[in-house]
């Protein structure tokens, strides 16, 4: 019988575990600007931003360049 007991403090603790991940969730915003020649026209390079909120309080942003194959430099 002691385990009908154990059980339901397992689903308790499971419960108050994952409302504790939900609250500490993030939400991020990602956004993008390109950057072209100026006289050609051509592409030069992306700026890809990842801004990294926590409820409504902005936490820390990431910042990634990449040339016209992708690669971060």
């Amino acid at each position: 019988m002691w385990y009908k007991y154990l059980s339901g403090f397992a689903v308790v603790f499971c419960s108050v575990l994952l409302t504790g991940a939900l609250g500490a969730a993030e939400n991020i915003v990602r956004f993008r600007g390109n950057a072209y020649d100026l006289r050609t026209g051509a592409f030069v390079y992306s700026e890809n931003h990842s801004a990294f909120y926590r409820g409504a309080d902005h936490v820390y942003s990431r910042v990634s360049y990449r040339d016209n194959k992708g690669h971060e430099f």
